[in-house]
């Protein structure tokens, strides 16, 4: 999985893991885990794929600059509330 780089911590603009837990500081690592372990795989277009997991879900693509390599795209909370 890309850990990806953080280009603009005043935008919050970068890739992977590494721009998620920039842009979403409050976010509980632990529940990545989960999401991944415990959701269902959804195939959109055999590049990307959704996991998702209760009111989550985690998008992840099969390729990266053209490279075969899984990594995360996002992750989110469907509703807030």
């Amino acid at each position: 999985m890309v850990w990806g780089e953080v280009t603009d911590k005043i935008k919050h603009k970068g890739y992977g893991l590494a721009h998620i837990i920039d842009k979403h500081p409050e976010l509980d690592l632990k529940l990545i885990s989960d999401i991944v372990d415990k959701g269902k795989l959804n195939n959109q277009n055999n590049i990307r794929y959704r996991i998702e997991y209760k009111n989550y879900i985690i998008g992840l693509s099969s390729e990266y600059k053209g490279n075969k390599r899984t990594f995360i795209i996002t992750a989110f909370e469907r509703y807030k509330g």
